[in-house]
């Protein structure tokens, strides 16, 4: 949906939209209120969340990366603006460090930002796939970046944000295929999917309840083939089947359901940082056009089986071995 499609009210919500996430640095604004707000508005709201202008996640409304060069406020332009002064310090640091690490303080310095004006731009810079890697605070505010050779290959985030988008337009007019390669039914027999990945599934997945079992063998396939994005939405809806099988009451995100398989003793404090990592990853590739690399992905395939196997295969066992465990006699003086 390029600027050119937008109705002048289309134009006005998004700009709004933007406003209204970042007045509060938060990034998003919950959906409710804003239809409320806008609610004269809710069928170009609507056409806005389907067609990708609007991402629409956990109940919160956001704005979609790909789609911020094409907002008209002076919001909008600052954040590119700003989005290309770090993105040339990355590329500087990239190339006069050896490590790959660069920490968003180094780069606001170089870039001549204020942290807050940092943080922001690098908070919609993150969702796209020009880096390897990030760590995040207690705070879950960005402290530094593994950069990707993508700096290298563009002037500007910018024009790697154009580029994206272009490619984002083209999938949604004619698939992933293009038009022209499109194959043909009548022309072509169908491509047998051929696994690619080593080794095989552990042999404890059989304990697995039928559903879980065929979306983990499902995510399995993705990790083979090389789908990123599949296998980090599969990993995060591994945690959310796993989840509605052990709480007691409804979570309604995935902040509330982590914090309640903690408080439910169900997953270690631990467990947690770890399952939050890989939900964020998995989250950011279902709406917000992340697509993390082969490493990242295998460290989210390592804490979805460690998730599955400490509840369905190793609870259920030391369980049992309680059950049969012989008690303690207790000891009392005479």
């Amino acid at each position: 949906m390029q600027s050119n499609d937008w109705t002048s009210g289309q134009r006005q919500l998004m700009a709004k939209l933007l406003d209204e996430c970042e007045a509060e640095s938060r990034h998003s604004v919950e959906s409710k209120r804003f239809r409320k707000r806008n609610y004269s508005d809710v069928d170009d709201i609507d056409l806005l969340v389907r067609r990708g202008p609007i991402q629409d996640s956990n109940l919160q409304y956001s704005v979609n990366v790909l789609y911020l060069l094409e907002i008209e406020s002076s919001l909008a332009s600052k954040i590119c603006n700003d989005a290309d002064l770090l993105w040339r310090a990355y590329h500087d640091e990239y190339l006069r460090d050896e490590s790959d690490t660069v920490f968003l303080s180094a780069a606001a310095k170089a870039a001549g930002l204020e942290m807050d004006d940092a943080q922001r731009a690098l908070h919609y810079m993150m969702q796209t796939g020009w880096h390897r890697g990030y760590a995040t605070p207690a705070d879950r505010l960005y402290s530094s970046v593994e950069v990707g050779e993508e700096v290298l290959k563009y002037q500007s985030f910018s024009e790697y944000l154009a580029q994206l988008h272009r490619q984002h337009l083209d999938f949604l007019q004619h698939g992933p295929y293009g038009a022209s390669s499109f194959p043909r039914l009548t022309e072509q027999k169908p491509t047998k999917i051929q696994m690619t990945v080593k080794g095989d599934l552990p042999a404890w997945v059989s304990e697995l309840p039928e559903g879980v079992l065929e979306l983990l063998k499902e995510t399995f396939q993705a990790k083979g083939q090389g789908w990123n994005r599949l296998a980090a939405m599969g990993c995060r809806t591994l945690f959310d089947m796993v989840s509605a099988e052990a709480l007691t009451r409804d979570a309604k995100t995935f902040k509330e359901k982590l914090d309640a398989m903690v408080r439910e003793e169900h997953i270690t404090q631990t467990q947690k940082e770890n399952l939050g990592a890989m939900v964020d990853a998995g989250s950011a590739a279902a709406h917000r056009g992340f697509n993390p690399g082969q490493e990242m992905v295998e460290a989210m395939w390592g804490i979805a089986l460690n998730m599955l196997e400490s509840y369905f295969v190793r609870k259920p066992q030391a369980q049992k071995l309680m059950g049969v465990t012989p008690k303690k006699p207790s000891s009392s003086k005479p």
